[in-house]
C-alpha cells in the first residue's frame, strides 16, 4: 500500500506531540546534493517518491507504504538468453518467467511466458519469436505476448525424464530444432508455420545432446554429444535427416558450439584436465586449438574477432581470428552468460546474473568493441541485496547490484545514487566517520563512499593473499566495521580503518569440511570484544555460526551442527539471535531461532519456527525482533512471504505481516522497518511502535 506525504517527515519530527508518536529523536540531516554522483545513462532517473506516515497512535506494527529505489516497468530475473527481433532486443528471464524488451538502452516492458524460459529463436519472415522453456514446452509470440504454446514431450517416452537442452532456428526452411535429453537423445523438428512437431530424430548410442550450430548453406546441423567412450560432434544432413559425419573432440565437451559461415569453420570448447580450450575445426578435423579461460559459457564472432564469456573469471575474452592471438580480457560482472551483438557490431551485450557467487545481479553490460571495455549497464531488476541504517544521519543505504550502485535515502525518498565499478558485493558502515565501504568481488576493489555528500572518495585494492584454495579466496567479499578497535574486516583479515593495510588474520578451525573457510557474513560488536559470523564454503550444510575474540583474533566458538541463515545482535541486552537454515536429517531440529549470550555464546533459549528465515532485524527501542520467511528448493510453507514480529523479552508474537514475494533483506531506521524483496523494485515500509510484551510461547522440547 502506498500513500502521499501530507507533511514531510522532517516537520513531523520537529513537532513535539507527533514526534512522541513517531519515535523521532531529531530532525533528519539535510538532503544530499543528488547532482554529485555520476549516473550511467542506462540507469533510469530516480523519482523522489514520498511515503505517508499515519498521524494516529500506533497500536501494532503495520505496513504503511513503499519506497521505490529504481523505477522500472517490470522485473526480469536471471537473464539467460538474448535475441534481436524486429529491431528490438529480447531477454529471457528464467526466474521471473517473462521476456524483457530492451529499447533505447532501457528495459521498456516485459511480458509473461511459460515457466523457466531458457532460450530464444526467431523467424523474422514469419514475424514470430519462439521461447523454449525448461518444462518441455515451446511458446510462439509476436514480440508482444504469447500466442500459442505446444508440448515437446515425446509421449512414447513419458515414463522417462526429458529435458530440453538446446534450440536453433532455420529461417530459410521455417524450421526449429530442439535438442532433448532423454533415455534416447533426440532432436525435435518443429514446423514454424504450422507450429507443430513435424518429426523426431532419435540417436542411439549417445548419452546426451549438447549445444548446436547451423550451416544453412549446406543444410547441415552440428550438435555435440557424448557417446560411450568419446565426446563427439555429429553433422546432421537436414534433408535426409541422417548423420553424414562424426567429428571426435578430445576429452570432455563443455558449453559452446559456434559456426562461422564466412570461413566455414566450427568452434567448440573442450576440457583437457584442468585446462579449457577452443578447437578450430575445418572440414571435419581440428586444425588448431585456442586457450580459453575456465570455462567458456558462450561465444560470438564479430568481424575477425571471437568473443567468449567466461563464468569463473568473470570476463569476456577477445581473440583475433586472423592471428589466433588473444587480444584482451574484458572484466564484466559476476557470472556472464549470453552474448549478443548490436546490428552495427560496435556494441556487444553480455547478460550477467551473479547467482553462482553473489546475490542476483540481473543486468546487461554493454561492451564497446573498439575500446574493448564496458561502457554502459542496463538494469533488469532492482533488488536491494543489502540494507544498512544510519541512525546518526537518519539515512538508509541500499546496495543494488543490478544497477551497480548504492542508493542513499532518508527513508521516504531517494536522495542520491552512487555509481560503483564492476560488481558490488557487500557493504559496511563506519557510522562515526560517515564512511561506507563496498567490496567488489571480481575486480578485487574496495570502494569508500563519503555518505555526507554521496560520492566515492577512494577505490583501493586490499591486499588479501591467496591461500590454499587459490585466487578465489583473495577476492574481497564479506566485510564489516569493528568500531571497538577501529578495524575493517574483509574475508579473514583485519585492516585498520586509518590505513587499510592488513595487520592480522584470524583462522576458523574445526569446520566440518575444512579449516579457514571464509565467512559469509559478519557482525562486529561496539561494546563486546567479539566478531560474529556465518562461516561456509558454499555448501548449505557448512554455514556454521562462529565467534572470534576481537582482542586476540582467536576463534572462541564454532557450532558445526545447525546451519545458520541469519544473525542479528542486540547490543543493549547483549544477546545474539541466530536462525537455523535446513530442516530434516541435516539439522537436529526443524527451523529454530536461537538466543545466545553475546559474550559467552551460551545458548539461552530456542524457539521453533515455521520455515526458512531469510533475514533478521532488531528494533531495540521497541524490543521487537523481525523475522522474514521464504522457503526455497521447493519447500513451500504457509508462512512464506510473511514477517513475524516477536517481543525479545518473552519471544511472544506481536504481529505477522504479509509482504512482497521473497523477502531478502531488512533493516530498522527510527521507528520504521524497511523490507527488500527479490521480486519488487520497492522497499516495503513497516511502522513499528512500543507495546506491552505478549505472553511467552508454550515451551517445546
Amino acid at each position: 500500500m502506498s500513500h502521499t506525504f501530507s507533511k514531510s517527515l522532517s516537520l513531523l519530527c520537529l513537532l513535539g506531540l507527533l514526534a512522541s508518536l513517531l519515535g523521532c529523536d531529531a530532525a533528519p540531516t539535510p538532503p544530499i546534493d543528488v547532482s554529485t554522483p555520476t549516473v550511467s545513462s542506462a540507469t533510469p532517473t530516480a523519482t523522489a517518491t514520498a511515503m505517508s506516515v499515519p498521524t494516529v497512535a500506533c497500536t501494532t506494527p503495520a505496513v504503511v507504504g513503499q519506497l521505490n529505489l529504481l523505477p522500472l516497468p517490470s522485473v526480469v530475473r536471471t537473464p539467460t538468453a538474448m535475441l534481436m527481433f524486429n529491431g528490438r532486443m529480447y531477454v529471457a528471464g528464467s526466474r521471473s518467467n517473462n521476456i524483457g524488451v530492451i529499447e533505447n538502452g532501457h528495459l521498456s516492458r516485459a511480458f509473461s511466458v511459460g515457466e523457466g524460459p531458457i532460450a530464444l529463436v526467431a523467424d523474422e519472415a514469419l514475424g514470430k519469436l519462439f521461447v523454449l522453456h525448461a518444462d518441455m514446452t515451446l511458446a510462439m509470440s509476436d514480440g508482444q505476448q504469447v500466442q500459442a504454446t505446444i508440448p515437446l514431450t515425446n509421449t512414447a517416452l513419458a515414463s522417462y525424464h526429458q529435458e530440453p537442452h538446446a534450440i536453433i532456428a532455420d529461417p530459410q526452411q521455417h524450421r526449429i530444432y530442439v535438442g532433448i535429453h532423454t533415455i534416447r537423445p533426440e532432436i525435435a523438428v518443429i514446423d514454424a508455420q504450422a507450429f507443430t512437431v513435424s518429426a523426431r530424430i532419435v540417436f542411439t548410442g549417445s548419452h546426451g545432446i549438447g549445444p548446436m550450430a547451423l550451416d544453412t548453406e549446406n543444410h547441415h546441423l552440428f550438435f555435440a554429444h557424448d557417446d560411450a567412450n568419446s565426446f563427439n560432434i555429429s553433422v546432421l544432413d537436414l534433408e535426409s535427416q541422417q548423420i553424414v559425419q562424426k567429428i571426435t573432440v578430445r576429452n570432455q565437451l563443455a558449453a559452446m558450439l559456434l559456426y562461422d559461415a564466412s570461413t566455414h569453420r566450427l568452434y567448440s570448447d573442450y576440457r583437457d584436465g584442468d585446462n579449457y580450450h577452443i578447437a578450430v575445426i575445418e572440414n571435419g578435423k581440428e586444425v588448431e586449438s585456442l586457450t580459453a579461460a575456465i570455462p567458456p559459457s558462450n561465444a560470438l564472432i564479430v568481424g575477425q574477432r571471437l568473443y567468449v564469456s567466461n563464468l569463473y573469471s568473470h570476463t569476456v575474452d577477445v581473440v583475433d581470428l586472423s592471428t589466433r592471438q588473444a587480444v584482451t580480457s574484458i572484466p564484466v560482472g559476476i557470472q556472464p552468460r549470453g552474448l549478443i551483438a548490436a546490428a552495427t557490431g560496435e556494441r556487444i551485450l553480455v547478460a550477467v546474473n551473479g547467482l553462482l557467487y553473489a546475490p542476483e545481479a540481473n543486468r546487461l553490460e554493454v561492451i564497446d568493441t573498439k575500446r574493448n571495455e564496458v561502457v554502459d549497464r542496463i538494469p533488469l531488476a532492482a533488488q536491494a541485496t543489502q540494507l544498512i541504517g544510519d541512525a546518526t544521519r537518519r539515512r538508509l543505504y541500499a546496495l543494488l547490484p543490478s544497477s551497480n550502485e548504492v542508493v542513499i535515502s532518508d527513508g521516504g525518498r531517494v536522495l542520491a545514487r552512487v555509481p560503483l565499478e564492476g560488481a558490488p558485493f557487500h557493504m559496511a558502515l563506519d557510522e562515526a566517520a560517515g564512511r561506507l565501504y563496498v567490496t567488489d568481488f571480481p575486480a578485487r576493489l574496495l570502494s569508500v563512499i563519503d555518505v555526507n555528500d554521496g560520492r566515492v572518495v577512494a577505490r583501493v585494492t586490499p591486499l588479501i593473499p591467496p591461500d590454499a584454495y587459490g585466487e578465489f579466496s583473495s577476492r574481497p567479499n564479506t566485510i564489516a566495521v569493528d568500531p571497538l578497535h577501529q578495524h575493517l574486516l574483509i574475508n579473514g583479515y583485519i585492516f585498520p580503518l586509518a590505513s587499510l593495510n592488513a595487520t592480522g588474520r584470524y583462522t576458523i578451525t574445526g569446520s566440518p569440511f575444512f579449516d579457514d573457510a571464509p565467512p559469509k557474513f559478519f557482525l562486529a560488536s561496539a561494546s563486546v570484544p567479539r566478531y560474529y559470523g556465518i562461516s561456509g564454503t558454499g555448501l548449505k550444510i557448512s554455514h556454521t555460526l562462529l565467534a572470534v575474540d576481537s582482542d586476540t583474533l582467536k576463534r572462541i566458538y564454532l557450532n558445526t551442527t545447525e546451519p545458520i541463515s541469519a544473525l542479528v545482535l542486540d547490543e543493549r541486552a547483549q544477546r545474539l539471535y541466530a536462525t537455523t537454515e535446513l530442516p530434516g536429517p541435516v539439522a537436529r531440529t526443524p527451523f529454530v531461532l536461537q538466543v545466545h549470550d553475546a559474550l559467552t555464546l551460551n545458548l539461552l533459549i530456542s524457539l521453533n519456527l515455521p520455515t526458512h528465515v531469510t533475514a533478521l532485524a532488531l528494533n531495540a527501542d521497541t524490543h521487537h525482533l523481525f523475522l522474514s520467511y521464504w522457503s526455497f528448493a521447493g519447500l513451500a510453507s504457509a508462512a512464506d512471504n510473511t514477517v513475524d514480529v516477536l517481543d525479545t523479552r518473552t519471544l511472544g508474537r506481536v504481529a505477522s505481516l504479509r509482504v512482497s514475494a521473497e523477502p531478502i533483506a531488512m533493516m530498522v531506521l527510527g521507528d520504521h522497518v524497511y523490507i527488500a524483496s527479490s521480486t519488487s523494485p520497492d522497499l516495503l515500509v513497516v511502522r513499528d511502535c512500543a507495546l506491552p510484551a505478549p505472553p511467552a510461547p508454550t515451551a517445546t522440547p
